[in-house]
């Protein structure tokens, strides 16, 4: 499969001549983008968001992923299903995160180790279904954070 990933586009930048979609198609590959985007932004403390859907496909899912160092958070979306990860439920506030400019806040209970965000991108390269990290909102067993919508944003 081939991913299209869309992060902090430029007409022309160190990752592409242009084209302001950036295409993996490798776990090699996809590991060295998330390396480079998180040293990238150091030292924070707003970290990036990368939107990813599968390249060719109109139809395919999108997830968009926040990177930290330690810490991240993933969304994944489709016409009929949804996936927020869920971390630490008791954890208040939102955590701050950056899409090409534009704060994105979403409910801190949703960050989880940065591992985990890694290794739902790499299945979703290997496989273009949900990450098995995720558990749909909404559904018994799995609430929605309180004052929060599937796609991160506050009620």
């Amino acid at each position: 499969m081939k991913l299209e990933v869309w992060y902090n586009q430029r007409p022309a930048n160190d990752l592409s001549d242009g084209d302001p979609a950036i295409y993996l198609e490798t776990a090699e590959q996809l590991a060295a983008f998330l390396d480079h985007i998180v040293a990238a932004s150091q030292p924070g403390p707003v970290w990036p968001v990368i939107e990813v859907s599968l390249a060719d496909n109109p139809a395919s899912p999108v997830i968009e992923a926040g990177l930290g160092p330690e810490h991240g958070y993933m969304i994944y979306h489709t016409s009929n299903d949804s996936g927020l990860s869920q971390g630490d439920p008791t954890r208040p506030g939102v955590a701050t995160y950056d899409y090409m400019g534009n704060m994105r806040e979403i409910p801190a209970s949703a960050e989880v180790p940065v591992t985990q965000i890694r290794d739902g991108l790499r299945e979703f390269l290997q496989d273009g279904r949900k990450p098995t990290t995720l558990r749909a909102p909404d559904r018994p067993g799995n609430p929605r954070p309180t004052g929060a919508q599937p796609d991160g944003r506050r009620d």
